[in-house]
């Protein structure tokens, strides 16, 4: 058996593990409109406006969509309408967060965000993407603390948690707290920008080759920046973890362990989804299972959550990876919100 056939059969066999493992316990009948959540956090200029025009094309299709709005600025060109989905804001615009947000205009005048392409020595511009977790965090601090926003999103009974890529550590909270599946999405792919702006290689066993300019051996100094730069990585996920895990603690948010869980959970993606692989997870648990937009109806199809994106195909051209996470008792939640 060819190299190539057996790595297919081990994937499609993984996949049907994870299948049977995760599989909902009752997905034959379902009575109500299938719930989709979209996390929307901070107010980014293409990320909000992608988070709206998906919220409508899924309305569209027949499902409920609530928008999840966790709003740090307040920028006219990306407030979600009246439409046919509804919105649950959370208003966080503060001095800090509007101060922010004018340095950042200003830095996109002068420069790229957050890495300037081929000057992995300027750091400064990383240096003030990270700042604005700080901000993210506060504003989390008090959505928490909001407790009809809270008692609100408790009730939403949502079955998926859409999230986007960049800053998604409190919507990931959310997501286990609501013992939902969540799906990350990005307007881009943020790894292979990273990859050549900053010069950071690609690991070449799994990358297609058409996506990376390192597909071959790598030699002794490629892969020692290789490995610094993702332990670099892997670290900062980890602290970032912590840091949300600790915030929504001290609100009386029991948790599950966000690294073990993160970290035991599968990946399904498609190519462009390697976005997934840098930042984000902890491990490499990222599985490639071909494109979701060429699926065909005989392919084995992953579970009821997983299968209607990639059958509905809303999702394909917005670089998805889905996954599944375990349930959360209801004695984890704060009793001025269950």
């Amino acid at each position: 058996m060819s190299p190539s056939r057996t790595m297919a059969l081990y994937l499609t066999t993984t996949m049907l593990i994870c299948v049977v493992w995760h599989r909902p316990a009752a997905t034959a009948v379902r009575n109500r409109p299938y719930h989709i959540g979209l996390f929307s956090n901070g107010g980014w200029y293409s990320h909000d406006a992608l988070t709206s025009d998906l919220a409508k094309q899924l309305a569209n299709s027949g499902y409920k969509v609530t928008v999840i709005d966790m709003r740090l600025f307040n920028i006219n060109s990306t407030i979600y309408h009246n439409g046919n989905f509804s919105v649950l804001q959370y208003q966080h615009e503060s001095t800090e967060s509007s101060r922010w947000l004018r340095r950042l205009q200003n830095r996109m005048w002068l420069d790229t965000i957050p890495i300037s392409a081929g000057k992995l020595s300027k750091l400064k511009n990383l240096r003030f993407f990270m700042s604005f977790y700080d901000v993210h965090f506060q504003a989390c601090h008090g959505a928490l603390n909001d407790h009809r926003f809270m008692r609100s999103l408790m009730r939403l009974k949502l079955d998926l948690l859409v999230v986007d890529c960049i800053l998604n550590e409190c919507g990931l909270a959310m997501s286990a707290l609501l013992a939902v599946p969540r799906v990350y999405m990005s307007n881009y792919p943020i790894v292979e920008q990273y990859a050549d702006y900053a010069g950071v290689l690609a690991n070449p066993a799994y990358v297609p080759s058409i996506f990376s300019k390192e597909v071959g051996q790598l030699r002794f100094v490629a892969r020692t920046v290789n490995f610094i730069y993702r332990a670099l990585s892997a670290f900062v996920r980890n602290r970032l973890l912590t840091r949300v895990h600790n915030v929504f603690a001290s609100h009386g948010y029991n948790l599950p362990n966000l690294h073990r869980e993160e970290r035991s959970n599968v990946f399904y993606g498609t190519p462009f989804e390697r976005l997934l692989d840098t930042p984000r997870p902890t491990s490499n648990n990222f599985k490639y299972f071909g494109c979701s937009d060429c699926l065909e109806e005989t392919d084995h199809k992953p579970p009821e959550v997983i299968n209607f994106i990639f059958k509905k195909k809303f999702l394909a051209n917005y670089q998805t990876a889905p996954f599944l996470v375990g349930p959360i008792p209801t004695s984890a939640i704060p009793s001025n919100t269950s």
